[in-house]
């Protein structure tokens, strides 16, 4: 199969990849290898105005079973701030992760299956939460990552922490877009720093959502799309 792959992609008069680490590994493959950041329709994703009730701070993380390294590195921080924050809730969409690690008070935490694509933004959208993370090891595989957990939580006006590798560091502004951080220690001070200060918090958020519209909206990045399309018509 890896064998095909490598034919299909050395055939094709293009392709497309979401990030420079990913484009460098098939520019050994294909001369013509272009960058098109993943984006959202902020027309989709724009959250409305819910209501929610109580003061309870709620804390997203969406993964797949592909993250569990990244779960069990950050679960223990999740569990201590469970411990000294009674009004933390955390959010899960995706992986059960109650099956893997016993560190989290998972009385404690909503746990949310996957859904249909086309429902998922409005899946997030009702789930009011404040803060999104986005934990991720250090290999090359993560390297070449999009940074959409990233994106897709500040459109809904989320404050980001997330690891200071691959694609968060390539395309957060720490302390301006969300918080970059490294060991345990850094995330348990981060995101106690942003459950305990609302107006720091909200501000991140602005500021994070503010960028991404601005830059990642679907409206944008329609224009590359239609610059690689055009340049593969012209070759021929």
């Amino acid at each position: 199969m890896r064998k095909s792959f490598i034919e299909i992609i050395r055939s094709v008069d293009c392709v497309t990849v979401t990030t420079e680490p990913l484009a460098k590994i098939y520019r050994r493959m294909n001369d013509n290898v272009r960058v098109i950041p993943n984006s959202i329709d902020f027309d989709v994703w724009e959250k409305p105005p819910i209501h929610r009730d109580g003061d309870e701070i709620r804390l997203l993380y969406t993964g797949a079973a592909n993250h569990q390294e990244d779960w069990l590195f950050v679960s223990p921080v999740l569990a201590e701030l469970q411990k000294e924050y009674p009004k933390l809730k955390i959010v899960l969409v995706g992986m059960d992760w109650s099956n893997v690690s016993g560190a989290v008070d998972y009385d404690r935490c909503e746990i949310h299956g996957w859904c249909d694509i086309d429902a998922y933004p409005y899946k997030l959208q009702t789930l009011c939460c404040d803060i999104g993370i986005a934990p991720i090891s250090k290999i090359d595989f993560n390297d070449c990552r999009s940074s959409i957990k990233w994106l897709e939580y500040s459109a809904l006006k989320m404050a980001t922490v997330a690891t200071n590798y691959g694609p968060y560091k390539r395309d957060m502004q720490d302390g301006v877009t969300g918080l970059l951080v490294e060991e345990k220690s850094d995330w348990k001070a981060a995101l106690s720093r942003l459950i305990e200060d609302a107006a720091f918090r909200k501000q991140l958020s602005a500021q994070s959502f503010k960028h991404c519209k601005d830059t990642y909206d679907l409206d944008y990045v329609v224009d590359s799309w239609m610059m690689a399309f055009n340049s593969v018509i012209g070759r021929k």
